[in-house]
């Protein structure tokens, strides 16, 4: 149970590691009906806010969703899978139904478990009307026929069905499922909600995680009662995006921080959060980040004892 246990999410922000060669994303072709031609548009919007170009397209001119970046663990390599519509290689043969059910219970169409590296424990709450624009506008684009490498996972790690044992201690699908608004709350603040804790899965590097033998390594699931006060990411801290970190934070300041690359407080983004910048939360719509800003703000989290520094997005560099 220990191994089954021990897996890593290797460090997801990293996936996005591009310089300053950051993927652009590819133009989907539009048909005439005007109806579908929104729906692929949608689609478009949230991949970007998934950053699903940083983890499926490789360094050195991959193919741009194609897939093949490799993530390492002290367990071996996972190499990600390739998600144009190519027929033989991509997802273009899967049915509506696989791909829901690959984003919400991180199950293939073959049957077998993905590596919690796929954050499908966050996209479990994207709506059904969402997950079917993401597949509509990859549906949408060229596609690429591209086999990455397989996985190179040590033994018994390579062995897919013992996932069932970090799916029973951390993945409770029948217990999550799609997000459902909060009638208490306002619409803006329903929004944030939806975005932060699904598709932008800002708890995988803001929030601390499970840590098995020595604190060495890392689980892919957050502690709760820690939600979004910070965590580590690839030697940098992930800052204070609780109510506590944005006490003092506007609107415009975060803003500024996903769009200009600039930290509250003086000095430039960098690391992983730069990267999250270049290749999702830049294209954030003004209405969205003030949706995230409104939730985030209400987010009130026991602190851990031991902190990693800083606090709020003025020390995430």
């Amino acid at each position: 149970m220990v191994l089954v246990r021990i897996f890593l999410c290797s460090l997801f922000l990293s996936c996005a590691v591009f310089a300053d060669n950051y993927p652009i994303y590819p133009t989907p072709s539009l048909p005439a009906d005007s109806k579908k031609a929104a729906e692929i548009q949608r689609g478009e919007y949230l991949v970007k806010l998934g950053d699903c170009v940083a983890c499926h397209t490789a360094q050195n001119g991959g193919g741009v969703l194609a897939g093949g970046f490799p993530i390492s663990t002290p367990f071996g390599t996972i190499y990600t899978p390739n998600i144009t519509p190519d027929k033989k290689t991509g997802i273009g043969n899967w049915t509506d139904a696989q791909f829901i059910k690959a984003m919400r219970e991180g199950i293939s169409p073959e049957g077998k478990y993905y590596y919690p590296a796929f954050p499908y424990l966050f996209f479990n709450k994207i709506t059904t009307s969402e997950l079917l624009a993401i597949r509509a506008y990859l549906n949408a684009i060229p596609a690429i026929n591209y086999i990455p490498p397989k996985n190179t996972m040590m033994f018994p790690f390579n062995w897919r069905f013992l996932q069932l044992g970090w799916r029973t201690l951390f993945f409770h699908f029948q217990q999550t499922g799609p997000y459902i608004n909060n009638p208490n709350e306002s619409n803006s603040w329903n929004r944030g909600a939806y975005l932060v804790q699904g598709l932008g899965h800002c708890a995988m590097c803001h929030t601390p995680s499970y840590y098995l033998i020595l604190k060495k390594w890392p689980l892919a699931a957050p502690i709760q009662k820690y939600s979004f006060t910070g965590g580590m990411v690839d030697h940098f801290f992930a800052p204070n995006i609780s109510s506590t970190g944005l006490k003092n934070a506007s609107v415009q300041d975060v803003s500024d921080v996903f769009k200009q690359n600039k930290m509250i407080g003086g000095g430039n983004v960098q690391g992983p959060m730069l990267d999250a910048n270049e290749n999702s939360l830049k294209y954030l719509t003004n209405d969205d980040i003030t949706a995230i800003v409104t939730y985030l703000k209400t987010v009130k989290s026991e602190q851990p004892k031991i902190t990693t520094g800083g606090s709020g997005l003025s020390a995430g560099k």
